[in-house]
């Protein structure tokens, strides 16, 4: 899942995701969320800017919301109509995921203050 944002100059973002469990396992699941921006006619630049949220797994078929990330402040020359991706993907190779079972992503929330008066998620 990939949300688009279009708008201004922005402060940084904070966000936290929605996951299912559908196994009985218990551990900590930790996530990456990753953002970047592009312009139109930029080169596409895969460098992001990187979180990763640990969540407590607790039981089969439970709904489950993460804390708020830390700040993510995209870094680099960025301008007004630059279009910013946000992504996640599980970090199960991370040594403090102990979640055996599979983290079913449900969705993202984002939180920022626009520096402008425009600004659009779509």
């Amino acid at each position: 899942m990939v949300p688009v944002i279009s708008v201004g100059m922005l402060a940084p973002f904070f966000v936290r995701y929605h996951w299912y469990q559908e196994l009985g396992t218990t551990g900590d699941a930790v996530v990456n969320v990753w953002m970047l921006t592009v312009g139109d006619d930029d080169t596409m630049n895969i460098t992001a800017t990187k979180t990763a949220l640990n969540d407590a797994a607790t039981a089969g078929g439970v709904y489950h919301i993460s804390d708020w990330s830390a700040a993510l402040t995209l870094t680099g020359t960025y301008a007004a109509d630059d279009v910013y991706f946000v992504g996640m993907e599980r970090l199960g190779s991370d040594g403090s995921d102990t979640f055996t079972g599979e983290v079913v992503p449900i969705g993202m929330e984002l939180s920022y203050t626009a520096l402008s008066e425009r600004g659009t998620i779509l």
